[in-house]
């Protein structure tokens, strides 16, 4: 809240919509309404409201841990904005201000989810590492 009352402050036209308490159907309506998202900033990983907004075609901004190649599995092809407390306004400040970047990030994200998100793909891959235990466990 306080890097968008900086930016307001700055004169950048900046909206914020602070959903909590809402439906699953709300927080939809509401993503669609905005521009942008920010997930969370100290966690180190996107939830399951990030995928949402990147499958509406919303940019999402977010903490994403990277200090071992383990935290982030996808690498570069990840579509996430990383931001964390300290760069907050200056990413917000790029994305309001870059349509284009936006519309190539909403484009990416779109991308994303529907590669690495779709349930049949996710279950099939947790599928073969189940038989991939079940096989090394029996071996």
């Amino acid at each position: 809240m306080a890097a968008v009352e900086r930016l307001r402050s700055e004169g950048v036209p900046v909206r914020l919509d602070l959903v909590t308490g809402s439906t699953h159907d709300q927080v939809l309506e509401r993503i669609r309404a905005g521009h942008l998202l920010i997930d969370q900033l100290l966690l180190g990983w996107y939830g399951a409201v990030g995928v949402e907004a990147m499958a509406i075609g919303r940019p999402v901004l977010c903490y994403v841990r990277e200090d071992a190649p383990e935290d982030n599995p996808f690498g570069a092809e990840l579509p996430i904005v990383r931001t964390s407390p300290e760069t907050l306004v200056e990413n917000l400040r790029r994305l309001i201000m870059d349509a284009v970047l936006r519309a190539r990030l909403a484009k990416d994200g779109r991308r994303f989810v529907a590669s690495r998100h779709d349930p049949q793909e996710v279950a099939k891959t947790v599928l073969a590492d189940v038989e991939a235990l079940h096989g090394a466990a029996a071996g």
